[in-house]
């Protein structure tokens, strides 16, 4: 069917994914991140998890996402990991050009209790907070 709506980018990535993979499917795929892969990912973040953060973020995410653990670490304060839903997710998927090798980029609205503590003592409460993150995917052989 992509090939007969024309070659657009999204078609084209999803070709070179199922020469690697065959049994590729676009929906599991998503289904599969929406409720894994993003709450492991914003858990790491909040509980501070580098490794988890390495594997699965492109390397300017993990920058900013490193630096904010850092910071936090160094100010003494813990963030609530608890997720209550994984919401407006979109994928785009694309060709890297110079070695074609199938990426897909993910972004996504995640609420989640926004409960701050210091040296174990609650400093701050507010309801669920829509944070916006992405997620960058490889495929690779």
């Amino acid at each position: 069917w992509e090939t007969v709506a024309g070659e657009t980018e999204e078609s084209i990535a999803l070709q070179a994914i199922r020469r690697l993979d065959d049994q590729f499917d676009k929906e599991e795929f998503l289904a599969e991140v929406r409720d894994n892969l993003v709450p492991r990912v914003i858990k790491a973040h909040l509980g501070g998890d580098f490794k988890v953060l390495r594997d699965w973020c492109g390397e300017g995410v993990y920058n900013k996402l490193a630096a904010d653990i850092r910071t936090r670490k160094n100010d003494k304060l813990e963030f609530n990991d608890s997720i209550l839903n994984v919401d407006e997710m979109e994928a785009v998927f694309k060709v890297n050009d110079q070695d074609n090798v199938p990426y897909v980029i993910v972004g996504y609205q995640v609420q989640q209790i926004n409960c701050i503590k210091k040296a174990g003592e609650i400093i701050e409460v507010r309801p669920c907070v829509p944070v916006v993150s992405c997620v960058r995917e490889w495929f690779t052989r």
